[in-house]
């Protein structure tokens, strides 16, 4: 990714803010501790095992969850972390590198769950309903907007400003899969190809928490996943209420600093009340792109909205646009390794101009010659004090500052 650009559709809108635009940020109101985790199935004929995450604490719709994001389960850094009678057990390996996982301080932890302790214990999220979730291992993606068409789209281009070394050394381990990865039906995506689990080396990401990725033989010919699903019940694994994250998995997000994730998920009607996009909603109501699915902006009809889509040149830019701004990216359909993150100030912009006091029950406001005028129609049934009968209150429209210049005749 090269260069980017930001202008705001209405001026009285931008805000003296701090923006930020990042790779699969974390969801708003999604860190929590009271997930129940336990072993279930994906909801696809292949029926692959996956981890049940339930939680009714939250309603998962609302926080904009939809197939392909991430949900991280387990963190304890020591046994403060942990529940009353728990003690964080750390892996022997990784050491605290990687977060522990809470267990039984009497009961060991079962031979079966060991492999999830030196874990990247990501998981990509095949379906979302309001209170409950299925996942799966996360597998290894290179991010590039608009998907693959052959395994030369998965090749990174030399870049000296950024070092790649693991995919320019070995460009040859990431193939453009069309369909059958778990989370991602449909997509066409760059995925890193494995026989065994040396061809998955340790990496590290944006928390300095290492990565271990492992090789699932079983899907798509062999390829590097986050973990593997516990071969007992996951809830031998988590037995308590378990800390857990989520995240907007292959999207960019671009979100004001301590501001809303804009999103269409409702609970879909009927029988199976999935978290699914509403079609009928604003397509400016969006806080990411999720890349994989750009459309070219060519193909687009010519009514419809070209936001977000890709240029499909080297020099125009990508377009995503919401309620608040206007984006223009290029280098979005060249494959970038995370992280990746833009931030940026606006200095200036526009805050409103608050003017508290004296009127006790507004009944009108109007403006005229520069000034705004509040009717207070009162209450004098409610005592003799002043601000209490009715009368017309007066403001300098620019200052708000109150013109006692004025006299009602």
């Amino acid at each position: 990714m090269n260069d980017f650009g930001v202008t705001f559709p209405d001026e009285f809108l931008a805000r003296a803010s701090r923006w930020h635009i990042r790779y699969e940020d974390e969801l708003p109101g999604g860190a929590r501790t009271t997930a129940l985790v336990t072993s279930g199935v994906t909801e696809d004929a292949a029926a692959r095992p996956a981890l049940l995450v339930q939680d009714p604490t939250i309603y998962f719709c609302s926080v904009g969850l939809q197939p392909g994001d991430i949900v991280s389960v387990g963190a304890c850094g020591s046994d403060a972390n942990c529940g009353p009678g728990e003690v964080c057990e750390l892996s022997a390996t990784a050491g605290d590198t990687i977060p522990g996982l809470c267990r039984p301080k009497d009961v060991p932890m079962p031979p079966q769950c060991l492999g999830l302790l030196g874990a990247d214990r990501r998981f990509v999220i095949t379906s979302a309903y309001g209170d409950h979730l299925y996942a799966v291992p996360l597998p290894q993606i290179l991010p590039r907007g608009g998907g693959c068409n052959t395994d030369d789209d998965c090749r990174v281009p030399p870049n000296p400003k950024v070092l790649l070394t693991e995919i320019q050394n070995k460009p040859e381990n990431y193939q453009c899969r069309k369909g059958g990865v778990p989370g991602y039906e449909g997509q066409s995506l760059c995925v890193k190809r494995c026989d065994t689990d040396a061809d998955c080396p340790d990496r590290t990401d944006k928390t300095g928490a290492g990565n271990r990725f492992v090789c699932d033989a079983t899907l798509a010919g062999g390829t590097c996943v986050s973990t593997h699903v516990p071969s007992i019940d996951a809830s031998k694994c988590f037995p308590s209420l378990t800390f857990y994250r989520l995240f907007a998995g292959g999207s960019l997000v671009f979100r004001q600093e301590n501001g809303a994730f804009f999103h269409r998920i409702v609970e879909q009607s009927g029988v199976e009340r999935r978290c699914v996009p509403d079609p009928t909603q604003s397509p400016f109501l969006e806080s990411r792109i999720v890349l994989s699915t750009l459309p070219r902006c060519a193909d687009l009809p010519a009514t419809a909205p070209k936001v977000p889509c890709l240029s499909g040149s080297a020099t125009d830019p990508t377009l995503f646009e919401n309620l608040f701004a206007r984006f223009k990216l290029t280098g979005l359909d060249q494959p970038f390794e995370p992280p990746f993150e833009i931030s940026f100030s606006v200095s200036g912009g526009y805050s409103p101009l608050l003017r508290t006091g004296y009127g006790a029950i507004p009944a009108a406001l109007g403006t005229l010659d520069g000034s705004v005028f509040v009717v207070d129609a009162g209450n004098a049934e409610l005592g003799g004090s002043p601000y209490l009968r009715g009368q017309v209150i007066v403001f300098d429209a620019l200052t708000l500052q109150s013109d006692l210049s004025y006299v009602v005749q």
